[in-house]
């Protein structure tokens, strides 16, 4: 499966009733779009709560999502589940969960912007073993955490904490105090 949609005006609104992209095509790439999955806002809120994400990664395995742009989500902004994803270019500009969750081994997050999310800004799942973080930007809510073994952050600005509930990742020039 490759989806090229041409640029961000090309929209993929999942709404309430569904994630915006359902990634589950091995080998597959997803690229150069926008994904919305958000109801209606509450009173004094800033989604409508719904259990639906951006973008969910089940079972893509080998996949690709490049320079995807998740406008809101009310979950989390992209999830990772599947082993051996690339996510490069991509811009998650609002979520009210965790803005990456990274769940499958080997997972390479590369140059992302991650900024306005409730929950972890990157999460990594203690099913992410391998995982590799390089050249992220983390904003508002900046944090990292990971469960996860043998992970590597290296070269990522957040503007909170990189925390480490392994203990076997490796943390190298990142920083911490960005912004």
């Amino acid at each position: 499966c490759f989806h090229d949609g041409g640029g961000e005006g090309t929209k993929h609104d999942g709404g309430v009733a569904r994630n915006a992209l359902e990634f589950n095509s091995d080998g597959g790439r997803v690229q150069n779009c926008t994904v919305d999955s958000t109801g209606i806002a509450s009173v004094g809120g800033s989604g409508g709560g719904s259990a639906y994400k951006a973008i969910n990664a089940a079972s893509c395995h080998n996949g690709w999502i490049v320079n995807v742009k998740v406008e809101d989500s009310d979950q989390l902004g992209i999830d990772i589940a599947a082993n051996d994803v690339v996510v490069i270019g991509c811009d998650v500009r609002a979520a009210d969960g965790v803005g990456i969750q990274a769940g499958g081994i080997n997972t390479r997050l590369i140059g992302n912007r991650i900024r306005n999310v409730t929950g972890v800004g990157l999460n990594v799942t203690s099913g992410g073993d391998g995982m590799t973080a390089t050249g992220n930007i983390i904003q508002q809510s900046g944090t990292i955490d990971t469960d996860a073994e043998a992970c590597l952050f290296v070269g990522n600005k957040v503007d909170g904490s990189i925390t480490d509930n392994s203990g076997s990742s490796i943390e190298a020039n990142n920083e911490e105090t960005a912004f």
